[in-house]
């Protein structure tokens, strides 16, 4: 049994966005369905995805990874966006608020900057997408504001929710275009535009906390540690590493950046994961995050084996993350 935990977590939120106006949606990637969907409260604009389902694949249970994977960012400190459920078209799924205003900002994909910054780079070539890549954009064109420690901050998140799925459109920098007045620096009447860079807040890791797995086969891990313990051991991470072909397992990745001159930033996020983690906590979230359903919905609903699976599953991850031998 957990015991119920003092700390705070966001509450998810049930909305039924049948009747809200949904705008065209121009994605880059992504394989689940997505549309764009207006408040007709505020006028704000959202973001509504389904969990991915075609042919033989049925991952029913992938949005609301998402959604766990938020409040579990969020207990630990981190700049993740929220989600929240809702209904719309005889679907259920996952609604977060955009991250910008478009009137003046811009949210730009990771695989923009890494073709701006080589000219070489095939975004094609999955080998090609490395952490050495990324780290030289980072640390080149953004030094002074530090984006390296928000990419390492990203992959050992990764390594706790089991996320393999974060490709090159799945983390971003916001551009912001603002006018600023310095008249009084440089005598001139008018405001200038000053362009100012955001790394975005963590978002789309729905691939992860098991959500490809049957009932079947969480109730065999639940029973199983050796199989749980194997398909922790199996993860692994979208990020490549130069001159090796094929993907990382998660901690691997975490060791390899941890001795390529960044051991310090590894321990820093470590550490101040270790601090915060409360598994009081995650099991609260886990155990109540669908309450904020409507009657109507109850069988869609996680059933409680998976939610105990998760609980087990988050756990361990969390264990081997703080076992890691740097």
């Amino acid at each position: 049994m957990y015991k119920a935990s003092t700390l705070k977590y966001n509450m998810v939120k049930y909305y039924d966005i049948s009747q809200w106006e949904e705008h065209q949606y121009y994605g880059t990637g992504g394989t689940r369905d997505k549309s764009v969907v207006e408040n007709p409260e505020n006028g704000y604009l959202y973001y509504f995805k389904t969990s991915l389902k075609k042919k033989v694949i049925d991952y029913k249970y992938e949005f609301w990874s998402e959604v766990i994977a938020s409040e579990i960012g969020d207990t630990l400190g981190l700049d993740i966006l929220h989600y929240d459920v809702a209904w719309k078209d005889d679907r259920l799924g996952c609604l977060s608020k955009s991250m910008i205003d478009s009137q003046k900002e811009e949210l730009q994909e990771g695989y923009k900057w890494l073709t701006g910054f080589d000219a070489k780079y095939d975004i094609n070539d999955k080998d090609a997408y490395t952490f050495q890549i990324i780290e030289r954009l980072l640390t080149t064109r953004f030094k002074q504001e530090g984006f390296i420690k928000d990419l390492i901050e990203i992959i050992v998140f990764d390594s706790i929710i089991g996320n393999g799925d974060r490709h090159q459109e799945n983390w971003s920098i916001i551009v912001t275009n603002k006018l600023v007045d310095k008249s009084t620096i440089f005598r001139k009447r008018k405001p200038i535009s000053e362009t100012l860079y955001s790394f975005a807040p963590i978002y789309d890791s729905g691939s992860s906390m098991g959500r490809e797995l049957t009932d079947e086969q969480v109730s065999q891990m639940l029973r199983d540690n050796a199989q749980l313990e194997a398909y922790v051991k199996r993860g692994q991470s979208e990020i490549h590493w130069a001159g090796e072909r094929g993907k990382q397992k998660h901690l691997d990745l975490i060791s390899k950046i941890s001795s390529y001159g960044y051991k310090d930033t590894v321990l820093e996020i470590i550490n101040s994961m270790r601090a915060k983690y409360d598994i009081d906590t995650i099991a609260g979230i886990i155990n109540n995050i669908d309450d904020c359903l409507p009657v109507e919905h109850s069988l869609l609903k996680i059933p409680q084996t998976r939610k105990e699976f998760l609980i087990k599953l988050v756990s361990l991850r969390f264990n081997k993350l703080f076992e890691l031998q740097l």
